[in-house]
């Protein structure tokens, strides 16, 4: 019986994530960096599944107004989720 053995591979993916004080995020990330072909599996004898090709991308975020309900919510001495649900500051869950 045919036994089907997947030679070892390393990839290089990388993060870097930056956030600034005033509440913008900057993050990248890629990976396979080095774009390596490689065999990530088998279907049956003598096939192969590819491992994905090199990838990159990131966000970007601003998050001004989930700060200010932050430190809003720590004054008041509430949860943001009670600001949703519509409760006002005086009354209590």
């Amino acid at each position: 019986m045919p036994i089907d053995v997947l030679g070892s591979h390393s990839l290089i993916n990388l993060n870097l994530a930056l956030t600034l004080n005033n509440g913008l995020r900057v993050e990248a990330y890629g990976t396979n960096v080095s774009n390596i072909l490689y065999a990530a599996g088998t279907i049956g004898t003598g096939s192969a599944i590819w491992g994905a090709p090199r990838q990159y991308g990131g966000p970007v975020e601003l998050q001004l107004l989930t700060r200010r309900l932050r430190a809003a919510s720590a004054i008041l001495g509430c949860t943001t989720s009670m600001w949703r649900s519509g409760t006002s500051e005086g009354q209590k869950l």
